[in-house]
């Protein structure tokens, strides 16, 4: 088989990848930008307001932003530093060709179908391929180096999912 037809990597992924993730997950979305723009509403309105308030309105309205942005994402990468624990203590191997990918973990070894692939997407560190809306296989993109034009060749020939992004 050719090089451009078939790449192999090796992942290791930390707990900033799965922090970053998470974070991408739950606020690029409609639900994320609305409860930013709740949180932002509660900010500005309570400091219109702020003489109109009593004090336990004043309290309710800081702390829905708090919540939002500043205890939620630490939650994420409290619950980030757990999975990598659980899940993601060992390395995956990756060996993806016109026939599907195969990934490895320590023993383990299994067989995916491009067709099983339904989202393909990058952030800024990582590329991100969708199975389900809520499984997905997390390689963070330090791990791809030069590599990353063949890859997108590779997944941009054989998957027909709905939904295709990559950017280095």
């Amino acid at each position: 088989m050719s090089q451009d037809k078939e790449i192999s990597l090796h992942s290791e992924v930390e707990v900033k990848d799965l922090f970053e993730f998470m974070m991408d997950f739950n606020y690029k979305c409609l639900r994320g930008v609305l409860t930013v723009l709740f949180s932002i509403a509660c900010i500005v309105g309570v400091i219109i307001f702020w003489g109109k308030l009593s004090g336990v309105q004043r309290g309710v309205i800081i702390f829905i932003p708090i919540l939002f942005l500043v205890i939620s994402p630490m939650e994420y990468y409290l619950r980030a530093k757990r999975q990598k624990k659980k899940s993601f203590s060992q390395a995956t191997d990756y060996v993806m060709n016109e026939e599907g990918i195969t990934i490895k973990v320590g023993e383990e070894e299994g067989k995916l179908q491009w067709s099983d692939i339904v989202r393909v997407k990058t952030t800024k560190n990582l590329l991100l391929i969708y199975t389900s809306p809520v499984m997905s296989f997390i390689i963070p993109k330090r791990q791809i180096e030069d590599k990353f034009d063949t890859l997108k060749n590779i997944l941009e020939n054989n998957t027909k999912c709905y939904y295709f992004k990559m950017k280095k």
